[in-house]
């Protein structure tokens, strides 16, 4: 029994580890596709 509730403390702490790096790389992938155009837009401006 013990060693269930391990094993579920660790699925729970990896589930919660996997939100955040999700919410991480997505805010990064945005951050990136923003950056990517507005560098776009400037070149096209020149």
């Amino acid at each position: 029994m013990y060693e269930k509730s391990i094993e579920f403390r660790f699925l729970y702490y990896n589930e919660a580890v996997l939100k955040v790096f999700k919410t991480i790389i997505l805010d990064f992938i945005k951050n990136l596709i923003k950056l990517i155009f507005n560098r776009d837009e400037k070149l096209n401006q020149v």
